[in-house]
């Protein structure tokens, strides 16, 4: 078995009891939420209903949330209200905290008496990589940015200088991307060195914490300053840019510094952590911009982006009066995209003068209208929440609107009918007051009005769709249709058109999909698998595994690669009936009777694609990926922990036939 000297012991145990507080496990302190102070220019009476998803775009329960004026957490839908609250006209921040999460917030700008809309993408907090203090050392941010740390720059929360190894959660946000609006923090909105109010314009972000082996938050030392290198991904690359980071006291940007482009990337040096921003700053303008239908129907819910110089410089989302308000560059010409969902329009508008208070109207094309009734039993639902969903064939995505006392919303059936999107779309609907949820239907554009009933029978049963290879020459496959719960009684609709609950494949499939109905609950059920998979799919697999440990000793056995939650897995040996996240590295190297790991290690894959380690060992080891790649049925994963010399290297050979999705570290 696996022994320590009693005296290391005695310290793993008081470091496993000290790492037993890691930052993953700390609920996020009310210092976030409640220190920041308003300064109110325009206090109103408003309303803002918000969605928070993860980066595999699903909701986020309990998120704490809070504004000025009051806090909430999100429901089991990701969603949070705030009814006939007080907020700020020219900006009120909302900020969003959860547990395993970097900080996240918006920006909004209510109207009184009038309904906006928020979305707010939470960023993992999975470590990105290490240093040791003493030497420094680089950071390497997927998506092209990097962070150097200079040697003996590290202090901790008192200011004292930090010795050990440091740990860096990182994220980059490509200034170009579809969902910078939801990730970045606030708005563009920023303070000059000057204290002069101004709009930015980005060309990309950045965001670190620092953290020791106790999850304690670090940072950089008075004096000492680590650079930052951001890839220059915009069209228009001015020489040197100004650098910003994010307050979250005040809700705003502050300038600090500059970046200078060398070669395609900016680089600069920063003397805190938090978010930073290369921006072009912009003098104000505000300005009040209508969104409406040829039949005059304010178009709710619908995100602008505001392009200037061809730098992204605002994200909106139209309120129930279809109106966002907001500051704007000054005599600018300016490029407005509005998207829902798949569909997107472009307008130009601008320029506006500083001070101005602009109203402009914009229509959108005609619309093919419908009803969208949300009720429980008889009775109109006066608190709802509709949920679109759009499921294409590259991403999943969710949008939302409110209908009105009565439960009615008049929607264009094609969301929003200004393209031809052929996606299928989604619908559900709850209560906000009793949380009373409906099954999720597919909406049909055939019917004048599409009625909701967050009170009937659910959708309750699940499904799984394995793919097996049932023959190698010619290679085929086998699609089945695993159904767990429901009334028993199901119908299958193949895209081939088979109705039976398995069909055959050929060598050349791409993806498959079932429409799986519950006949007697009348509601149906949507699966997709792509014979190429994805890190965000069902990964359990049996694999035969070839293990090479630090001793030199290989080893071969059976391994499940065993999902046990959301993109989290074991690594459970079917001869040992539990899990070996050693991959039998410790009996080849201590001897067949070894002590397993155990303790709450687990593997995580983030971003649909990136692996690492989550949790720690019996002995309180943290076990860290050192290199992982795949080669079509193999993954080659090189694995190491912080107890010298244990290390191995691995190969997991699937046998199910179906080739490994591209992770990397």
């Amino acid at each position: 078995m696996k022994t320590n000297l009693p005296l290391l012991l005695t310290a793993t145990i008081v470091l496993g009891l000290l790492w037993s507080c890691k930052k993953d496990d700390v609920i996020p302190s009310d210092k976030y939420l409640t220190t920041f102070t308003a300064k109110v220019e325009n206090e109103v009476t408003s309303s803002v209903t918000g969605y928070v998803y993860d980066e595999n775009n699903k909701p986020v329960a309990d998120a704490e949330v809070a504004i000025y004026s009051a806090r909430t957490r999100t429901n089991e839908h990701g969603f949070f209200v705030f009814e006939n609250k007080k907020m700020d006209s020219k900006g009120t921040f909302i900020k969003v905290r959860k547990a395993g999460y970097l900080p996240a917030s918006d920006m909004i700008y209510p109207s009184p008496g009038i309904s906006c809309f928020s979305y707010v993408k939470l960023l993992s907090s999975v470590s990105t990589g290490e240093f040791i203090s003493g030497s420094g050392g680089k950071v390497s941010v997927s998506g092209g940015a990097n962070i150097y740390f200079e040697p003996s720059s590290i202090v901790d929360d008192k200011g004292n200088l930090y010795t050990g190894k440091v740990s860096v959660t990182a994220r980059y946000l490509n200034p170009t991307a579809d969902d910078l609006g939801d990730a970045m923090p606030g708005a563009l909105y920023g303070s000059s060195t000057s204290g002069e109010k101004v709009v930015l314009g980005t060309l990309g972000m950045v965001v670190a914490e620092l953290y020791d082996i106790n999850g304690n938050l670090l940072n950089i030392g008075n004096g000492k300053k680590a650079t930052i290198e951001l890839p220059a991904a915009t069209q228009n690359q001015p020489s040197t840019i100004p650098l910003w980071w994010f307050d979250e006291s005040e809700g705003i940007w502050v300038e600090e510094g500059e970046a200078t482009l060398q070669g395609q990337v900016y680089r600069g040096q920063v003397s805190h952590f938090s978010f930073w921003n290369c921006d072009q700053p912009y003098v104000t303008a505000y300005a009040c911009l209508k969104f409406v239908y040829e039949d005059g129907t304010p178009v709710q819910g619908m995100t602008v982006k505001a392009i200037v110089d061809s730098y992204n410089s605002s994200y909106s989302q139209t309120d129930s009066d279809g109106r966002i308000c907001s500051f704007f560059p000054k005599d600018k010409v300016i490029n407005l995209v509005a998207s829902q969902l798949n569909c997107t329009k472009e307008f130009i508008t601008g320029p506006y003068a500083e001070g101005t208070n602009a109203e402009v109207t914009f229509i959108m094309p005609g619309r093919t209208e419908t009803t969208i009734l949300v009720k429980c039993g008889d009775l109109p639902v006066s608190k709802g929440i509709i949920k679109f969903r759009s499921v294409g064939d590259a991403s999943e995505r969710t949008f939302f609107m409110r209908p009105d006392g009565d439960g009615v919303l008049k929607v264009d059936i094609k969301l929003f009918n200004f393209c031809n999107a052929s996606s299928p779309v989604y619908v559900s609907a709850f209560d906000n007051i009793t949380g009373n949820t409906s099954g999720e239907k597919q909406l049909d554009n055939l019917q004048a009005i599409n009625i909701i009933d967050v009170c009937e029978v659910k959708c309750e049963f699940s499904a799984v769709l394995d793919i097996t290879k049932t023959a190698d020459n010619p290679p085929n496959y086998t699609a089945s249709c695993i159904v767990t719960g429901g009334s028993g009684n199901f119908s299958y609709q193949w895209q081939k058109g088979e109705t039976t609950s398995s069909i055959q494949l050929a060598e050349d499939f791409e993806r498959v999909c079932v429409i799986v109905e519950d006949k007697t609950a009348k509601c149906t059920k949507t699966y997709c698998k792509s014979k190429y998979l994805s890190g965000c799919d069902n990964l359990n697999v049996l694999c035969d595994v070839t293990t090479t440990g630090w001793c030199g000793k290989t080893d071969q056995f059976e391994i499940l690669f065993k999902k046990v939650g959301n993109n989290t897995y074991d690594l459970f040996r079917t001869d040992k009936n539990e899990a070996d996240f050693s991959m039998g590295a410790y009996a080849v190297c201590y001897g067949p009777s070894a002590t397993l790991p155990g303790g709450d290690l687990k593997l995580v894959i983030t971003d649909c694609n990136k692996l690492s380690y989550t949790g720690k060992s019996r002995w309180g080891e943290t076990y860290f990926v050192r290199e992982v790649r795949t080669d079509g049925d193999k993954m080659y994963l090189s694995w190491k922990n912080d107890y010298d010399p244990e290390a191995g290297e691995s190969i997991l050979k699937r046998k199910d036939g179906l080739t490994w999705p591209p992770l990397v570290k």
